[in-house]
């Protein structure tokens, strides 16, 4: 199968003289000083800001070309003159990737410069046959967590926050190449403030696929299970209305299913011994441990022995469920959390929909998976209202459909410092 530059060549190939098999449309200016590399990257490459990355290097090295998603990978043609350009930016390229990117397979090709006169985002190259490695869905980062406590920012207390660096990628893409139009996400068109963000090479969401706000992206509300129906809070829309209603619910002792990135979870307050009874028995649940969502690190250190790689491995970006020795002395959180059992399993808000739950006071919640015992997590609307009604009091939904259902990661450190992945898939890449 042949790419946008034709046929393969192998690393160290040097072409005989010919015209690139690319589309029209560039303005080209041969040079005759000018040198020029087709670089074929494989790996983590699709969903982590790997393309504005390129963009911003070759253009702060004054260098031409383009770079583009394809079925297999990341494909870049990069011009220029003098050659210690073209070196440097080899260099540097295999040297400052993205943080969330990894490099599998790279091939670097010397070719016929082109004369493009400018360094471009292409449109994504699909090619049938090949395989690409899909980011996992990454944790809130710290840039838009401070956008979305300031008051004065658009994005404020906007559940579906996202940049180049965090939000969903795998539980959200349908197809490769890694497009808006091939995730859930092509359901919302960017209003012309989003649109202005994704297209400016120097914006943390340049390129950035499931980019939203408040007035073009996703919605959240509340409505009442038919088990435990009431006038009051029948349906609530809206997302702060639904969040405050949310809260008060758990306060109250009440069950609630959250849809999260990839299902739906089922909390309830881990420190009310009615709520965690009701839940087991509702679950069928009798003895398994439930796992808990602190609000922060220093709040799951009152319950929980965290050491050094454990606290990394909970505000890293993948934000596990890390089973932790249990805290003696300490009876806030409900013996029927974990009965037994010496450890806890422990993760962190890790959505910008989590993080809001847990404003006024809660502190920690149970946090389990969406589903009857023994059954698949569910992730669609309709799925989570027929099946788990009789279990909770209220639904938490919003309308970001979740395209490949995942559950959470569970890891234990090892004695010897190594961290095991011991259940759930939401921590690793994935081909597609």
């Amino acid at each position: 199968m042949e790419g946008p530059l034709g046929g393969r060549a192998c690393p160290g190939q040097k072409p005989t003289k010919q015209k690139e098999n690319l589309p029209d449309g560039d303005s080209r200016d041969p040079g005759s000083q000018r040198s020029a590399y087709c670089i074929k990257v494989k790996g983590v490459v699709q969903g982590v800001g790997f393309r504005p990355f390129v963009h911003n290097l070759a253009t702060s090295l004054e260098l031409s070309g383009f770079v583009l998603n394809s079925t297999e990978g990341v494909l870049i043609h990069v011009e220029g003159a003098p050659p210690a350009r073209l070196d440097s930016f080899i260099k540097r390229f295999s040297h400052e990737l993205p943080p969330l990117a990894s490099i599998e397979c790279l091939e670097t090709l010397q070719v016929e410069p082109q004369g493009y006169q400018e360094f471009t985002i292409r449109e994504s190259f699909w090619a049938g046959g090949g395989y690409v490695l899909v980011s996992p869905d990454i944790a809130l980062c710290p840039d838009c967590l401070r956008e979305m406590e300031d008051t004065a920012d658009r994005r404020y207390d906007y559940p579906f926050i996202n940049c180049t660096n965090c939000g969903p990628r795998y539980t959200i893409i349908k197809n490769i190449p890694y497009d808006r139009p091939e995730t859930t996400m092509a359901a919302f068109p960017m209003c012309s403030r989003c649109r202005a963000e994704y297209l400016d090479p120097t914006n943390r969401r340049f390129h950035a696929q499931p980019i939203s706000c408040p007035w073009c992206g996703p919605t959240v509300w509340l409505v009442a299970s038919k088990e435990s129906w009431n006038p009051e809070w029948a349906e609530i829309r809206g997302i702060i209305p639904a969040l405050d209603k949310a809260r008060s619910l758990l306060k109250q002792g009440r069950i609630l299913a959250l849809k999260g990135l990839g299902g739906f979870h089922i909390a309830c307050d881990a420190t009310n011994e009615a709520a965690v009874r009701r839940l087991r028995e509702v679950k069928r649940r009798n003895n398994k441990p439930l796992a808990v969502m602190c609000k922060d690190l220093q709040t799951a250190s009152k319950f929980a022995l965290v050491g050094p790689q454990e606290a990394a491995l909970l505000t890293g970006s993948k934000s596990p469920i890390c089973l932790l020795p249990k805290r003696e002395g300490t009876s806030a959180i409900c013996g029927l959390v974990a009965p037994g059992n010496k450890c806890l399993g422990v993760m962190l808000p890790y959505t910008p929909l989590h993080r809001l739950l847990f404003r006024e006071g809660l502190e920690v919640l149970v946090m389990t998976s969406g589903n009857w015992s023994e059954e698949p997590i569910a992730a669609e609307n309709q799925e989570a209202l027929h099946q788990l009604d009789p279990l909770v009091d209220a639904f938490l939904l919003h309308d970001r459909d979740i395209h490949v259902r995942l559950d959470d990661s569970v890891v234990k450190v090892c004695s010897w410092g190594r961290a095991g992945c011991t259940k759930g898939q939401r921590f690793c890449a994935f081909s597609h």
